[in-house]
């Protein structure tokens, strides 16, 4: 079976701003790299050289050696206590007010995913 080893350098605590009129931004990196001694393959796990398991050692397929996230929040100034409906009742606060947008941004390195779907029609 092979053997998988992943090592990730990752902050811990992501860069946060959060400004006055409810708009907050988040960003976080990611350094990793997973490493194994085998194939990963749908196939045989068996490596090249027998004797030398070391041989086939490297970068998986799948390795992403680099993630940046970037995030925004914007809290809409509905409800009260906000900008506009702060006199609003409590059952009109709670289906409009407390909304927020956000957007998030992802950037990688390594390969990419992607999902193949085959059908087959009998005839």
């Amino acid at each position: 079976m092979p053997r998988v080893a992943e090592g990730i350098l990752q902050s811990r605590d992501p860069a946060q701003h959060q400004f006055s009129k409810g708009l907050t931004f988040v960003a976080n990196y990611t350094y990793s790299k997973v490493i194994t001694d085998g194939w990963e393959g749908g196939g045989s796990t068996q490596s090249q050289i027998a004797s030398c398991r070391a041989c086939d050692r490297g970068p998986t397929s799948y390795n992403n050696p680099r993630h940046f996230v970037v995030s925004a929040i914007y809290e809409l100034p509905f409800g009260r206590g906000r900008m506009f409906g702060s006199s609003w009742n409590r059952m009109t606060d709670l289906l409009v007010g407390g909304w927020a947008v956000n957007a998030i941004a992802t950037f990688s390195t390594g390969t990419t995913f992607h999902s193949l779907r085959t059908e087959s029609h009998g005839k």
